[in-house]
């Protein structure tokens, strides 16, 4: 079924103006709100949320300074502490009061930090690609690659530039050229350039990327239901971190994406089969219709 999409925007509380799309209506059923990747956008979440839209809302964001959300002026506003607010304050606007967030990397940790912000409105935890300790090596080539504000002439200098990160990301060459076309977009000069602000990275927090200041943080996974995703040649998520988790972590529900790198986009069929499992099981009981309760009243005053 076609899924209406309805593109929306909110001033957040320094006043720059946000973008968020909304898929189906509020029911019964906890809202997905999903949060993307650093340089990533809501529109990743398209076809999960079209999956679920038959029967609940599902909320999509572009931080600010990506995608079509406004750009901050001084760039000093690109840290995790904003966004943190500016995905409460949606929340709160939205009057949301049963959640399951649903995050990829940096989403993944803005939803561990969300849920020990609002204990009572998240019922539950998506993690897709979240490792408490990171590798410099790794955080390095995202910071190489996402700290330029380049302008490209053609889609091949695009694609070659884009390569350099290719190793971290390891998918499908299908699903490369989509990432890839959706990381960039012309500009009134006719040339192609990142669909993000390259400042983004100036103001990160530094404890922010301490595997000291995460093992604890995460501690909020055995209070949580909890779905956590590595993807199996991703090198963001080690195998021996991923490991740690399930050992410090033996309630949390974990799949293992199989030939993609970081980070799963959802859509692989494993991570559909994870993901919708877990959804499920968070989900409200339906209440029998009358006729069936009528049925079954009958069948035991008989008995």
């Amino acid at each position: 079924m076609e899924h209406t999409k309805k593109d929306k925007t909110f001033r957040t509380q320094d006043n720059l103006k946000l973008h968020y799309a909304t898929y189906g209506n509020k029911t019964r059923k906890p809202t997905l709100f999903c949060l993307p990747g650093l340089t990533r956008f809501g529109a990743d979440f398209k076809r999960l949320a079209e999956r679920y839209a038959d029967d609940r809302l599902v909320v999509t964001m572009d931080y600010r300074g990506r995608g079509k959300s406004e750009w901050c002026k001084t760039g000093t506003s690109y840290t995790p502490t904003h966004y943190i607010n500016d995905a409460r304050h949606l929340i709160n606007l939205l009057g949301l009061k049963d959640i399951i967030l649903i995050g990829t990397s940096l989403g993944a940790y803005l939803t561990v930090a969300l849920t020990s912000i609002l204990p009572t409105t998240v019922k539950g935890m998506v993690l897709n690609e979240i490792s408490p300790e990171l590798d410099m090596g790794v955080m390095s080539t995202i910071g190489h690659y996402t700290s330029k504000q380049n302008h490209f002439k053609s889609w091949g200098e695009v694609f070659e530039y884009a390569n350099t990160i290719r190793p971290l990301v390891q998918c499908s060459d299908e699903v490369w050229e989509k990432y890839v076309r959706s990381s960039y977009s012309e500009t009134s000069k006719g040339t192609l350039t990142e669909n993000w602000d390259a400042r983004i990275l100036g103001q990160f927090e530094p404890q922010f990327v301490s595997g000291h200041y995460w093992w604890p943080r995460l501690n909020i996974i055995n209070a949580y239901p909890t779905l956590a995703l590595r993807g199996g040649l991703s090198t963001f998520l080690s195998p021996e971190t991923f490991e740690k988790m399930i050992e410090a972590y033996p309630h949390m529900q974990t799949a293992l994406v199989p030939d993609v790198g970081h980070a799963p986009s959802l859509s692989e069929d494993v991570a559909i089969e994870a993901v919708d499992r877990f959804i499920k099981s968070l989900d409200p009981v339906e209440a029998l219709p009358e006729e069936k309760k009528r049925s079954i009243f009958y069948r035991l005053i008989k008995s």
